[in-house]
C-alpha cells in the first residue's frame, strides 16, 4: 500500500498537489511516509525555498523529529498564503495613505 495515496483526499485529481507529492516522495529516501530535517531541507531546496526554509522547518519541526505530507502542504499553503498577503498590502497602499 502506498503510504501517501491518502494525502490527496481533498482533490485528487490535482495536478499540483500531484507533483508537490511527488517532490515530496522524492525526499522520503526509506519511504516511510514523513521527513526528516534532512529529507525536508532537501525538499526546501528542490522547490526553490531558500529564503522560507528557516520559518518552514522551524514551524513544522518545532517540537517533533519528523513531517508528513498533509503537514508539509498545509504549512507551505499558510507560508505562501502569508506571502502573498502581505505583499497585496505593501502594494496597495489604503486610501488614507495616499
Amino acid at each position: 500500500m502506498d503510504k501517501h495515496a491518502d494525502f490527496l483526499g481533498s482533490n485528487p485529481a490535482d495536478p499540483y498537489e500531484e507533483q508537490l507529492l511527488e517532490m515530496f516522495r522524492s525526499c522520503d529516501s526509506w519511504n516511510h511516509g514523513y521527513l526528516d530535517r534532512c529529507g525536508l531541507e532537501l525538499l526546501c531546496t528542490k522547490l526553490h525555498l531558500e529564503e522560507a526554509r528557516p520559518q518552514l522547518i522551524e514551524c513544522l519541526l518545532n517540537s517533533k523529529q519528523t513531517v508528513t505530507f498533509v503537514e508539509f502542504r498545509d504549512a507551505l499553503l499558510t507560508l505562501l498564503g502569508s506571502a502573498m498577503k502581505q505583499s497585496e498590502e505593501n502594494r496597495d497602499p489604503s486610501p488614507g495613505k495616499l
